[in-house]
């Protein structure tokens, strides 16, 4: 069948006329042209969504990250073209629309007791020189200063003791006698300068000691880490007296914070024979304001447990009977501390959560501000606290002043609010944490030492669960506790502003040997004089070699 479709001219005349088999085919004819005519409507669509789309993207801005962003987005070589200029102090830049601060770039710098060591490019230098038809002549030498790198250096330290012979006859081996302080390490083949370097690499640097036995051998320094391990539990051992008086210091300081975290121990199993998931390491941050000296006391200290119930993390606070204010999050283990204040960052966690997942809830919005404005209002006071611009009681009364009716009107809009949402919904629970808590959310007030968070605890769990990624779990409950007293150790000291290294060894050369409380005292972070720990440091820095000695020191065992 020849016929050719004209729209609006096939009438029922001229389909009348046809056969049944004619019908068909222009049937499946006009089927044929209907498919091909979608077919193109549908790729005119997507060729005029395409358009659209890429009118669209040119409208938009370009995605510019923050300077923040800026190290984790690209690889630190390739921010050399992205570098800001150093800029003298901060101060403030005026803008079209409005003001911004700006930021002081960090300043790198070398101390400058560093040592120096010139290196001279003017051997064979010419007096004079000529380029281009000009004469140039030599005058002072350009001197630029540059950071070089000396590999890891060891230092043997040769240790002197009273060597003694017997007068009367006495068995064959034993007639002599070695006096030492303590003989479990002080025959041990690592100083407790090597041990500080070790626990530090280790506990505040993150690094397994078979990374850190491996950084030792590039500079031909061959120590495994069975050894290293050996001796940090030797040092651990002769430290366990001063390590239960460490403990009792923290509870005798006057704020108590605490938190913990998931660590898993090989031989503590459960009902299935496989390690449990039911330990934890309990951080306790001990506060003291001191107010003559305008600063506050830190000591912490961390601890294994076996659960988190009630009895397992309150076990030490009931036994040396704590009479201070205790800051936690709102686990129900703490609920029965008799002045038990509530963190604020966890009453505000699911608000600004809810934030996140919509910018339009307006009311989770208020609650943050609000909430961000207590911690303003203890900054601020902190600061003039500091400055001894208000003493303590002011601090307290002025602080409580401005905070309370802030928390009144959080309390008394979170109360009008749960009348609108179901206490299943994610708006009912968290308003429900609110208001179950008022009281306790109330108690920092009572504390020079308290802020409104617990923040200061968790980053003591954060610096606990960073190592924690490297080494993965312990495989035993003293093994745990082993450690975490050099946590204890290097974390205090960090908190109090001293170098971890050089009091880790003050604690390894002194902690030993102490007997009585008031030599321990003296070790604390506040009390601790490390000018002794400086000298030794600057006289191993001025060692030189044994001249005489041909052979290498082997270190065979943990002792020699």
């Amino acid at each position: 069948m020849n016929m050719k479709l004209v729209p609006g001219k096939l009438d029922k005349d001229i389909l009348s006329n046809r056969s049944r088999e004619e019908l068909e085919s222009l049937i499946l004819m006009l089927q044929g042209e209907v498919h091909d005519l979608r077919k193109q409507n549908l790729e005119k669509d997507m060729e005029i969504a395409n358009l659209r789309e890429i009118n669209r993207m040119r409208l938009l801005e370009k995605y510019r990250p923050s300077s923040e962003q800026m190290a984790s987005l690209f690889d630190e070589l390739e921010l050399y073209d992205l570098a800001q200029p150093v800029l003298e102090d901060e101060g403030r830049m005026t803008v079209s629309a409005h003001e911004k601060t700006r930021k002081q770039t960090e300043i790198s710098s070398i101390p400058a007791s560093t040592p120096v060591y010139d290196v001279y490019h003017t051997e064979g230098a010419d007096e004079s020189y000529t380029d281009d038809g000009i004469e140039y002549r030599r005058i002072e030498d350009e001197i630029v200063s540059k950071i070089a790198y000396v590999p890891q250096r060891v230092v043997v330290e040769r240790h002197h003791y009273p060597k003694y012979r017997a007068v009367c006859a006495v068995e064959e081996g034993k007639e002599t006698e070695i006096v030492m302080r303590s003989r479990s390490i002080d025959a041990l083949a690592a100083s407790p300068s090597f041990i500080s370097y070790v626990a530090v690499s280790k506990y505040d640097d993150h690094l397994p000691l078979y990374r850190l036995s491996e950084i030792l051998g590039r500079s031909g320094i061959r120590v495994s880490r069975q050894k290293m391990a050996g001796w940090l539990i030797k040092y651990m051992e002769a430290l366990l007296p001063f390590s239960r008086f460490w403990d009792r210091t923290v509870f005798r300081q006057r704020f108590l914070a605490m938190d913990e975290s998931p660590v898993k121990i090989l031989d503590v199993l459960n009902a299935e024979g496989k390690p449990s998931s039911n330990c934890y390491m309990v951080f306790r941050r001990g506060s003291s304001y001191i107010a003559e000296e305008r600063r506050t006391h830190v000591l912490i200290s961390y601890k294994a447990s076996i659960g988190r119930s009630s009895d397992e993390l309150l076990d030490e606070y009931r036994r040396m009977e704590f009479p201070g204010y205790v800051m936690t999050d709102g686990l129900s283990g703490y609920d029965t501390i008799k002045k038990h204040c509530t963190c604020w960052v966890h009453a505000a966690r699911p608000f600004k959560k809810m934030l996140k997942d919509s910018r339009k809830n307006g009311d989770a919005k208020r609650i943050c501000i609000e909430v961000s404005s207590l911690f303003s209002i203890d900054e601020e006071l902190r600061k003039e606290l500091e400055d001894g611009i208000i003493g303590e009681d002011e601090f307290l009364a002025e602080r409580k002043r401005r905070s309370l009716k802030i928390m009144e009107g959080i309390f008394a809009f979170c109360a009008s609010l749960s009348l609108r949402y179901t206490p299943q919904s994610q708006m009912g629970k968290a308003l429900a944490y609110i208001i179950d808590r008022q009281d306790t959310l109330r108690n920092y007030l009572e504390a020079v030492e308290a802020t409104p968070s617990n923040n200061e605890s968790e980053r003591c769990a954060k610096a606990f669960a960073t190592g924690r990624k490297n080494w993965l779990f312990s495989k035993a409950v003293d093994g745990a506790d082993a450690s975490a007293f050099f946590y204890s150790i290097i974390e205090s000291a960090k908190a109090n502003g001293i170098d971890p290294l050089l009091y880790t060894e003050l604690i390894c050369t002194e902690g030993p040997y102490c007997t009585a409380e008031e030599e321990m005292e003296r070790l604390l972070p506040w009390n601790a004089d490390l000018s002794g720990m400086m000298e030794e440091c600057r006289k191993r820095n001025a060692a030189a070699p044994d001249k005489d000695r041909k052979d290498p020191y082997m270190l065979t065992g943990l002792r020699r």
